[in-house]
């Protein structure tokens, strides 16, 4: 009975651990393409979140001021 169970835990942990294998898909670059956002108000945020041991996530980057073609 005890050779069953760690051979359970044992494929348990594999498939697990295969499940968490990444696909080799190119990362996701953390800086938008565009100059259309205001880059030095994003930098500041991400520079206060580091050090406060946050990642910061953006969703909606916030726009340049100056950028009023929309």
């Amino acid at each position: 009975m005890n050779t069953v169970r760690k051979c359970f835990c044992l494929v348990s942990a594999s498939l697990l651990l295969s499940a968490c294998a990444t696909t080799g898909d190119p990362p996701v670059s953390k800086q938008p393409a565009s100059s259309k956002y205001d880059a030095e108000y994003m930098a500041n945020v991400e520079y206060v979140g580091t050090q406060a041991g946050v990642e910061v996530l953006w969703i909606n980057p916030p726009r340049d001021q100056g950028d009023d073609e929309d």
